[in-house]
């Protein structure tokens, strides 16, 4: 590297979630180009942030109704068939196998898996839409900190499905933001971020699909540099910012009827 630092390359820690269709896009691009680095992968169930798996599809039930249930599941069906007979391009697995990568299915980020995590000795965990709040341990872990991909312009748009209510709310791009991580939520001082343009075609589906493959890219400009250890952050002023929970089936109302898609 230029004016005499030296690059040095930092083991990894990946926490994430079995989210099957939009989170493995940047997943799978973070392995294929860092896979000899992450040296484990650890999947929270999705319905974590819900509270349960009965109240997850109680509330797609609820807030998306039935048709958009058996759409989601009609998908998965097909992405499965066509990623087991049809193959066009090496998987996530393919990639993770590639490189012996660890991977552990948990229920929930315990004792017992901070003990793991701190076996590994990490010099950084990467967060790619964790369904569970980091504590203090957790984040004090990593000798380089703990850094988080959000779909959102910090400080505004923190919390749950920021690409839908960017959408929603009418936004011409969305923000991509890469922050250290502090016991806030969607905390922590940013070190990139990016936008996307919206395109006036683009349903939540597609839009999410650009997000997660941007998402991917200033991921890894990042790690580029965390590993020179020439670090400059910008504040990420929460209370300035705003915060978004789950929406509500008024709200999916609303974003049909303003005749946005989601797929």
């Amino acid at each position: 590297m230029s004016n005499g630092q030296k690059e040095e390359r930092v083991r990894i820690v990946v926490i994430t979630q079995n989210e099957a269709f939009f989170t493995p896009i940047t997943l799978k691009k973070l392995v294929e180009a860092r896979g000899n680095e992450i040296k484990a992968i650890f999947f929270l169930p999705h319905y974590l942030i819900f509270g349960s798996l009965f109240l997850m599809l109680r509330y797609y039930l609820i807030s998306y109704g039935i048709k958009f249930v058996f759409s989601v599941a009609h998908r998965r069906l097909v992405k499965f068939i066509m990623n087991s007979f049809f193959k066009r391009e090496p998987s996530l697995n393919y990639y993770i196998k590639k490189f012996s990568i660890p991977t552990y299915n948990i229920k929930r980020i315990n004792n017992r898996i901070l003990e793991k995590i701190n076996e590994i000795s990490p010099d950084l965990i990467i967060s790619l839409s964790a369904t569970e709040v980091f504590n203090e341990r957790l984040l004090s872990l990593p000798s380089k900190g703990c850094i988080n991909l959000h779909s959102g312009p910090l400080p505004n748009y923190r919390g749950l499905f920021p690409t839908f209510w960017q959408l929603l709310n009418g936004e011409k791009e969305i923000g991509v933001t890469v922050h250290f991580m502090n016991e806030d939520i969607d905390g922590g001082n940013i070190l990139l971020q990016e936008k996307i343009e919206i395109s006036p075609f683009d349903s939540l589906s597609s839009l999410l699909n650009r997000v997660k493959t941007t998402g991917a890219q200033i991921l890894l400009k990042a790690l580029e540099i965390i590993e020179s250890n020439n670090i400059i952050t910008i504040p990420n002023e929460i209370t300035n910012g705003s915060y978004y929970g789950l929406p509500k089936r008024k709200d999916i109302k609303t974003f049909l009827n303003k005749g946005k898609k989601l797929f």
